[in-house]
């Protein structure tokens, strides 16, 4: 289970982002790419929507939750935190990361790997829908520094759960 709702901000000068999940990059359509597009007229038009490059277009990693934010001090300059996993026969092992852009999301830092190790979603509680990682994922600016937020699950302990919410201060 993954959300499918858009991320969007906006950034000083106007601009509006919106990324989301999209497979239109990848033959077949099986594994998710984040894209992103813009507009500058308030919604009315937007651009085409480019391919971040979290990982490339033939692995198997799908991409699966996200936030999204613009620098609220510096107009063009963007986070991006996710989940990516790759999933087979049922259960993905996901890791989360973080990509920054500089240019309004024309060109993106190599990802970066947020979590000591992949996690199983068996280490997840079920809902309706699924496993649930939770989708609180965000990424706020404070001065210099990037805070992405995510949720991460460690392995269950005496048949308990244990999920948390984390941040980084990243510069």
């Amino acid at each position: 289970r993954a959300a499918s709702l858009p991320s969007v901000d906006v950034d000083t000068n106007g601009k509006l982002y919106v990324a989301w999940n999209d497979c239109r990059f990848r033959d077949g359509c099986t594994e998710n790419d984040m894209v992103i597009s813009t507009s500058i007229d308030g919604g009315a038009t937007w651009t085409a929507p480019l391919r971040i490059p979290i990982a490339p277009v033939t692995s198997p990693v799908n991409v699966l939750i996200y936030g999204l934010a613009a620098d609220p001090q510096k107009p063009g300059r963007l986070g991006l935190v996710y989940t990516s996993g790759i999933c087979t026969a049922g259960t993905c092992l996901l890791g989360v990361g973080f990509t920054s852009s500089n240019d309004g999301g024309a060109t993106w830092t190599a990802p970066r790997r947020l979590n000591a190790q992949p996690f199983p979603t068996t280490w997840l509680p079920r809902a309706e829908g699924g496993r649930m990682v939770g989708d609180y994922f965000s990424v706020s600016y404070a001065g210099d520094r990037v805070v992405p937020v995510f949720a991460l699950a460690t392995s269950p302990l005496n048949g308990r759960l244990r999920q948390g919410i984390f941040a980084a201060s990243l510069p």
